[in-house]
């Protein structure tokens, strides 16, 4: 969650922006954690999934 903005390959971010190839490793990494993660993270990881999925452009949300 620490270098959520910064740029790949230290970060998640291309060019300051969601890339769907980052995306998909970072959820599976979140998914990896979530069973140790507290219920504040949780939450937290929610919002951050729930971002991506909105800025997908193949979403149907």
């Amino acid at each position: 969650m620490a270098v959520r903005d910064r740029a790949y390959p230290y970060g998640w971010l291309t060019y300051g922006h969601f890339n769907n190839h980052n995306n998909y490793d970072v959820v599976r990494t979140l998914r990896v954690g979530w069973p140790h993660g507290s219920e504040v993270e949780r939450r937290e990881i929610r919002k951050i999934v729930g971002e991506m999925l909105t800025w997908c452009p193949w979403t149907t949300r």
